[in-house]
């Protein structure tokens, strides 16, 4: 969350004439609306500050972070949660690497596990590739989008009263 007072920078990229005419005509509200001290039309989107990102069409819409989000401590959090994930994934890869659990576990528990390790990836890819895009604190030549990981989808398909204690989410 950005502080209420804070007015942030919108930078664009790319995008066609007609664009440019549209932000050209409604830039005043457009500043008014997010609260913007700035519309700015940058050449390549490669070399903007560590910023959240959008795509409509063909034009590229990038916040700066800085200022709006202490890089420092979103770096820690993510390097705590990829810490985490990847916790699960070394305990879901030890579940199915047994064939004590794959043999005699209901079918349903072991598809589950199989189903929070590939959960589990794809969260710990999301989180690396956000993490490698801020960087340390001289790294300020990157953008990244802002991605949600799924969030375990596959408990939702059993009531906690059919799972077992093992399988319960943390």
């Amino acid at each position: 969350n950005a502080p209420p007072d804070n007015q942030g920078t919108l930078l664009l990229a790319d995008g066609n004439a007609n664009d440019r005419a549209r932000v050209a005509r409604f830039g005043e509200q457009l500043r008014f609306l997010n609260k913007l001290e700035r519309i700015e039309f940058i050449t390549d989107a490669t070399y903007a500050p560590a910023s959240a990102s959008a795509v409509v069409g063909e034009l590229k819409l990038l916040v700066p972070l800085e200022g709006l989000v202490d890089l420092g401590a979103e770096r820690a959090r993510l390097d705590k949660e990829l810490k985490r994930v990847e916790g699960e994934i070394e305990k879901s890869r030890g579940k199915l690497a047994s064939d004590t659990f794959v043999q005699h576990a209901p079918p349903a528990a072991v598809e589950l596990e199989r189903q929070r390790l590939l959960d589990g990836t794809m969260q710990r890819d999301a989180l690396v590739t956000h993490r490698m895009t801020i960087g340390d604190a001289q790294s300020r030549n990157r953008s990244f989008a802002i991605t949600l990981a799924p969030s375990r989808p596959a408990f939702a398909r059993y009531s906690s009263a059919r799972r077992p204690n093992s399988l319960q989410p943390s």
